[in-house]
């Protein structure tokens, strides 16, 4: 998973995104992590996407991630603490859904809590508060569909924002769901991977 070695840099993320990043996410939908713990993990998720597609350090973080049809480390974790949430809103234990009503009403919007903390991310999204949810009609598969696609576009918006922001960048069209095409029509051979590297960092700019 180096991407010079003749794996593809979009079947080697394919093997990071089923078995590595669910096990590097295990169990922190429960946690409040705060911003410098979350930007260790990023640091972490980034190293590897270089990595996979063989790219400079230098390659702005934006590309990186659009290149290979990647979310930043941040969503992955806000998206595992709305599956959690939407795991509880639809539980079938009362008791539990008797505590998830009682933390909506008790804790405030400034305390450290779990809860507290789900309104803060669910504000960031430009979605419903958590009675809302609660209380909401909606299917257990249809929230969840709806509160992925909310964090997805949020961060496909603000990564697209930070490339047209530079100059090298302004004229590459990434796609909003899928790997760049300078990923998907590599070859699973060395040289189309070496070839298809250095077409990424003349479209990053980092090619010397």
């Amino acid at each position: 998973m180096h991407g010079l070695n003749g794996l593809t840099p979009t079947a080697s993320y394919a093997i990071y995104r089923s078995y590595v990043l669910p096990r590097f996410l295990y169990g922190l939908g429960s946690v409040v992590l705060n911003v410098k713990q979350i930007a260790s993990l990023e640091r972490s998720h980034r190293k590897i996407l270089h990595q996979i597609q063989a790219l400079p350090q230098r390659t702005a973080s934006a590309a990186i991630h659009l290149l290979i049809g990647s979310l930043p480390m941040e969503a992955h974790y806000h998206l595992s603490q709305l599956s959690l949430l939407t795991s509880l809103l639809f539980s079938e234990n009362t008791t539990l859904i008797g505590l998830c009503e009682r933390q909506i009403a008790v804790k405030s919007y400034r305390s450290k809590s779990w809860f507290s903390n789900i309104s803060k991310v669910l504000d960031k999204y430009g979605l419903p508060s958590v009675s809302s949810l609660l209380d909401s009609s909606m299917s257990k598969q249809h929230m969840k569909a709806t509160l992925k696609k909310a964090v997805h576009d949020h961060w496909v918006n603000l990564l697209h924002t930070e490339c047209q922001a530079k100059k090298s960048l302004q004229l590459v069209k990434f796609n909003t769901h899928k790997p760049h095409p300078v990923w998907t029509t590599v070859a699973h051979n060395t040289h189309d991977s070496r070839r298809a590297t250095i077409k990424a960092k003349i479209l990053t700019g980092t090619y010397l």
